[in-house]
């Protein structure tokens, strides 16, 4: 804890005192160091066990490893992450605005074709080609959000409830294919969260 803050101080003081009061389990936490003047800025972690038999007994066993470089590292993902993320978003920003002009001039365009005009497929394959991409950003968003989760984000699911909606999204989407569920679907609970869903869809 930082050292000329006596407060703090003497809330380290206070833990690992009470460590000896009860005898009995294992402390463990981090400790910030802070740098001045020719001391470098260091995380120790502090790790305290007790001592239940021999010479010693009723003793604890005091041990402090530094953590620094780990910590640092530590802190460069997280640095990383907050930049990939607002990558992510500013290109798909981008990307997405870009396709709805894209999207807006040839439905314009369709108001003064029919099938029968040379250049009607050419502006369908346009079309279909928009929407394609507009649907990889989701893509994106959703591969991005699921790789930026943590483990704390993941609990109990229904694995139906996630599957029933992104087939019935590629049954519409895609009228020329042909989806088929043998049986029913398993009415089980998955480790996952609300990204379960955009997982199945893309790969369907």
């Amino acid at each position: 804890e930082e050292h000329n803050d006596g407060r703090l101080f003497k809330m380290f003081e206070d833990t690992v005192l009470a460590s000896y009061e009860d005898n009995t389990y294992v402390e463990s936490f981090e400790c910030h160091v802070l740098g001045e003047d020719d001391r470098e800025e260091r995380w120790l972690l502090h790790w305290s066990t007790p001592i239940t038999d021999g010479t010693y007994a009723g003793g604890r066993i005091e041990h402090y490893t530094d953590i620094t470089e780990r910590k640092r590292y530590e802190h460069e993902l997280e640095e990383q992450r907050d930049n990939l993320e607002i990558l992510n978003q500013v290109i798909r920003h981008d990307i997405r605005n870009d396709m709805a002009v894209v999207r807006g001039r040839a439905n314009l365009l369709e108001e003064h074709l029919d099938e029968g005009h040379p250049g009607w497929d050419d502006l369908r394959a346009v079309q279909r080609s928009t929407e394609s991409a507009i649907e990889l950003t989701k893509t994106g968003r959703d591969l991005a959000e699921t790789m930026l989760s943590t483990e704390d984000d993941i609990e109990p699911v229904r694995l139906d409830q996630h599957l029933r909606t992104p087939i019935e999204h590629a049954r519409s989407a895609f009228e020329n294919a042909t989806i088929t569920v043998d049986g029913e679907l398993p009415d089980v609970r998955v480790r996952g969260n609300e990204l379960l869903e955009a997982v199945f869809r893309n790969l369907i």
